[in-house]
């Protein structure tokens, strides 16, 4: 069975976003289906450990630092120390933030990469709408994609433009893994749900039904509920 190790800065086990329960659902798979420890960079706050041991997940977490913040020379040598001592075969590094890492780890080991989304796509669509984003280029992101053995996709339409990049072996298209089970709809509908975490285009997809689709819809008596972190850009606001 192989070893395998996720690195992440993300709290996952906190669930409140889409990319945590990604990170989650990834690693609750691979937990049952080889040896995986999820290894967290980043500080704790009280309570963290109390809740990871509550979730029962199919994984190990282990944690790099405590409650402060180390700085990434420290990051990068705990986990370094750690893989090795541990004999990781495969490491997942989460994000493009993080792909640094891989300049520093064993050369025995494969390394994937994986996205969530392509950052120079991003930014692109981030400007376009008056958003601040970190700039990056396609051609400075493939850069870096040619570092890995695999680069993981979560859309078909990136995906397809990674793999014409790098080829079949060296990409890897992984949607969400969600699971709903099938529910009987409504006749008539009474109330309207926005799930969201408290993030730039959340803010302005919802800012923009509010606007334009909202005060013809509330008409019918429809009520509005907004679910999440996401109540935080509309704390202070009226509709």
């Amino acid at each position: 069975m192989k070893n395998i190790a996720i690195l992440t800065h993300i709290d996952f086990w906190r669930g409140d976003g889409g990319h945590k329960s990604r990170i989650t659902s990834l690693a609750q798979y691979l937990g049952q289906h080889a040896n995986l420890m999820v290894v967290y960079a980043g500080p704790l706050k009280p309570g963290d450990k109390t809740v990871i041991k509550r979730k029962n997940f199919s994984f190990r977490t282990v944690f790099l630092g405590n409650a402060t913040r180390l700085t990434n020379t420290d990051y990068v040598r705990r986990f370094r120390q750690l893989v090795q001592e541990t004999h990781v075969d495969i490491c997942i590094i989460e994000y493009l933030q993080l792909a640094f890492v891989a300049d520093f780890l064993p050369k025995h080991m494969t390394l994937i990469l994986d996205t969530h989304d392509l950052m120079s796509e991003r930014a692109r669509s981030f400007r376009a709408f008056g958003c601040e984003h970190e700039s990056i280029t396609w051609r400075e992101e493939l850069a870096i994609f040619q570092k890995f053995d695999g680069v993981m996709l979560i859309q078909d339409k990136e995906y397809r433009r990674v793999r014409a990049a790098l080829g079949p072996d060296k990409s890897i298209l992984a949607p969400h893994g969600v699971d709903f089970p099938r529910q009987v709809l409504r006749q008539k509908v009474r109330s309207l749900g926005f799930i969201g975490n408290y993030y730039t285009p959340n803010e302005v997809g919802l800012r923009w039904f509010l606007k334009q689709v909202w005060p013809q819809v509330r008409k019918s008596g429809i009520q509005l509920n907004v679910y999440g972190q996401i109540w935080r850009a509309f704390q202070h606001t009226e509709y």
